[in-house]
């Protein structure tokens, strides 16, 4: 009789597949569960494999986008002709004031301009007539269906701006904000920022407008009452003279108005030789190179007092920096940059003061 031995080779694929051999049948063990997952490690890993090729194919053919946000204030109007006789503080813009004025931000003239201005409409991200057909057309224009030559809508560019524009009201406050997204980061800075002063060009014509109207209208009374008060003091000299009436100190009217006249002829000469003094000390410093600012009326400005006020102040911290630092240090130079500043300051205000001189004189 021949004894036959079967060695039994049990590998995890088939402990995976065998029952628990303990436990009662509701107990889960976490190794049952390991051996389930890995009995499906192909379906899980072409499933990772399909969704980490989605996301590339994604990530690989988005279009990255930036998105800039510029704020404008609005405040009180103070200053108007129009109201220059209101003895009243100006009125705070209300809430639908700032309303109306993102309307005014939003409207398609205002847009428009701002298309013309900065010249979107040879922009192909805002102009769809710009960007290359698709397949189909050009499927469509190898056929010849469809315009080769497509022309510029600029409603339809209005339209792709203000999709990418967006105006709100800052909560609790009488800030608009202009948000603009685009495709290029340059764009998306330049178009709140010129939006926002083409706004305020726009706010300043229509004062400007009405100034001048008022103006004008003021310049028309003034004239006709100096008419008027001309032919009422030609009436009064005409009578008397007629009469032979003086004035109390044995003048007529025609004497003391020239004697006035004289008098102020010769305060005014006076005022210009000061000013024209003034003006080439100034202009003669300037010009041999001397320090311009050293003249009584620059040191006579209280900003440029500052400015070297803070000027002396940011020397003495440099030099006492320059003691423990190198030259290259980021605070050292931060300060030497800090000094450039005032001084660019300081020269800016010098050539105002000097340009005040030029207008007085």
């Amino acid at each position: 009789m021949t004894d036959i031995h079967t060695n039994s080779v049990v590998t995890f694929g088939d402990r995976r597949r065998n029952p628990p051999e303990t436990g009662t049948a509701g107990d889960i063990s976490p190794w049952e569960v390991l051996r389930g997952v890995w009995a499906r490690k192909e379906i899980i890993l072409c499933a990772f494999a399909g969704f980490m090729a989605v996301a590339v194919f994604w990530l690989a053919t988005a279009t990255p986008t930036y998105t800039v946000e510029t704020r404008v204030m609005l405040a009180p109007r103070a200053g108007e002709i129009s109201t220059f006789d209101n003895e009243n503080s100006p009125m705070l813009p209300d809430a639908q004031t700032v309303q109306t004025e993102i309307q005014v931000l939003t409207s398609r003239p205002l847009v428009a301009r701002l298309i013309t201005d900065l010249g979107l409409a040879s922009n192909p991200e805002f102009n769809p007539a710009l960007r290359s057909p698709g397949l189909m057309g050009r499927i469509l224009l190898a056929f010849g269906i469809g315009d080769r030559t497509p022309t510029t809508d600029i409603e339809e560019i209005t339209d792709v701006v203000l999709s990418r524009l967006e105006v709100y009201q800052k909560t609790n406050s009488r800030v608009i904000a202009i948000v603009f997204t685009s495709v290029d980061p340059r764009m998306a800075a330049i178009v709140p920022n010129r939006l926002a002063e083409l706004y305020i060009e726009q706010q300043i014509e229509q004062r400007t407008g009405v100034t001048s109207e008022a103006t004008k209208w003021l310049a028309e009374q003034i004239e006709e009452l100096r008419v008027k008060v001309q032919k009422s003091e030609a009436a009064v000299e005409a009578f008397r003279t007629q009469s032979g009436l003086f004035l109390t100190d044995g003048s007529t009217v025609p004497q003391q108005q020239l004697t006035q006249l004289n008098s102020q002829l010769s305060s005014a000469e006076a005022d210009r030789a000061a000013a024209q003094a003034k003006l080439s000390n100034a202009r003669e410093l300037l010009a041999s190179g001397n320090a311009v600012n050293s003249a009584a009326e620059v040191l006579q400005s209280p900003l440029i007092q500052n400015l070297r006020q803070q000027e002396v102040a940011l020397r003495a911290q440099i030099a006492q920096m320059s003691e423990t630092m190198l030259p290259t240090h980021p605070r050292l130079q931060e300060e030497q940059a800090n000094l450039a500043d005032l001084e660019r300051q300081i020269e800016k205000e010098v050539m105002k003061v000097i340009e005040a001189l030029e207008n007085e004189a």
